[in-house]
């Protein structure tokens, strides 16, 4: 496929040249960064008969520019490249031929989602390459998008309803973001409807960071608080920092005085251990093993057999015997899995977990992720992509003009 390739600038555009400053933002991060990878990736989509297509490169650099603030929308951004000299030479149209606004909706169709993440991606692996982002720490959290629709009306297929808490509802999508908690930089994305969970999108994040980086802590709130989460990070060298889920621990309003005043346990962690007997915490019972579990990293069952416990009928039991716990035959990695839960450095490392939460308020703050103007979960993922590859150009704006990067990519120019 032939794409535009540069010609000899007019004595318009020159001057235009010539007018922009050197501190200029777009320049700086536009001239930087090295955008040879696009092309290749996106040749697939387009036709080896016909006209020129335009350069892969300069229609991405416009996808960018509402999100550098100039613009309002991609057809302002059309609008704007038919006399705005600067913006032409910007983002590579050097003839003075520049897309409509249907031509941008034509990529977003053709290159899809999938697209704009794998754009994402490299453009954080160039940032890791050039120390922007060392990933040595890191915190995941999710965070709402609300949907542009009327609820009621839900003309936006993909949303859906979500809760935050018990107050708070929305209708909308999720962002799962995993981020570097010394820059509080994105290092993936995965953006889902409203009404998915939090705890199961851990492990295909912190797959996509091992990709990239070699990370040693993993900060994650209670909602990630599930043994797969855990076991994940172990396998691949990670020392979970999850707060735990309480599951229910508190009593609730109307139940007897029995129940406030003893602890009724509830995960295979809050049992007493002595030696290799385990006894509940609330009546100091002896509980029975059955078995391990070979198909679940041969956890170990432990029964309750008491049929005269005076928490049975809290306990909910079963015919036969009560509750049924599950402990690891080592040791929880709930409660230890590389650096003592409650410590001095484990609480050092949750609060790290609050980097992640800085990053969601600069994206919506800053860069329009909380105001998308598009309808379903391919659009709304892109608006995703496209405002995390804003933060990332940004900050690296931001480090070029304080002299704290030393190593130069390549220039981006592609010819």
């Amino acid at each position: 496929m032939k794409f535009k390739t540069k010609r000899q600038l007019s004595f318009e555009l020159l001057r235009a040249v010539q007018r922009i400053k050197p501190d200029d933002p777009l320049k700086i991060v536009f001239d930087f960064i090295d955008w040879s990878f696009i092309p290749p990736l996106v040749e697939k989509f387009y036709s080896s008969q016909g006209n020129e297509a335009y350069n892969p490169v300069s229609i991405f650099k416009c996808f960018l520019l509402p999100y550098f603030g100039e613009a309002r929308s991609m057809n302002d951004v059309a609008e704007k490249l038919k006399f705005d000299t600067r913006l032409q030479f910007l983002c590579g149209f050097y003839d003075g031929n520049t897309p409509s606004a249907g031509t941008f909706s034509n990529h977003k169709s053709k290159w899809k989602d999938d697209t704009f993440y794998k754009i994402m991606r490299t453009l954080i692996a160039q940032l890791v390459a050039i120390g922007v982002i060392s990933g040595k720490n890191i915190a995941l959290d999710s965070s709402h998008i609300f949907a542009y629709s009327n609820p009621k009306k839900q003309s936006d297929p993909d949303a859906q309803w979500g809760c935050k808490h018990e107050n708070y509802y929305f209708f909308g999508y999720k962002i799962h973001l995993v981020v570097d908690t010394e820059t509080q930089l994105p290092i993936d994305a995965i953006v889902t409807p409203g009404n998915k969970a939090d705890s199961p999108y851990a492990k295909p994040l912190i797959k996509g960071v091992k990709e990239l980086v070699s990370p040693e802590t993993a900060s994650m709130d209670a909602a990630y608080d599930s043994y797969d989460n855990y076991q994940t990070c172990v396998n691949t060298s990670i020392i979970p920092i999850i707060d735990l889920n309480k599951r229910g621990k508190k009593p609730k309003s109307g139940n007897s005085d029995l129940f406030s005043v003893l602890k009724v346990p509830t995960v295979g962690s809050d049992l007493i251990q002595i030696g290799s007997n385990f006894f509940c915490p609330a009546t100091n019972f002896k509980l029975a093993k059955d078995g391990k579990e070979s198909k679940r990293n041969n956890r170990q069952k432990i029964l309750c057999k008491h049929k005269n416990c005076p928490l049975s009928s809290k306990c909910k039991p079963l015919k036969g015997h009560g509750r049924t716990f599950y402990v690891y035959p080592t040791c929880d990695i709930r409660q230890y899995a590389g650096i003592l839960r409650d410590s001095e450095e484990w609480n050092l490392f949750y609060n790290l977990r609050t980097s992640v939460e800085r990053s969601f308020s600069e994206l919506k703050g800053q860069h329009l992720l909380e105001r998308p103007k598009v309808r379903g979960i391919v659009s709304t993922s892109i608006h995703a992509f496209l405002s995390i590859i804003a933060l990332l150009l940004k900050r690296v704006k931001d480090f070029l003009l304080q002299g704290r990067l030393k190593t130069c990519l390549p220039s981006g120019r592609w010819e």
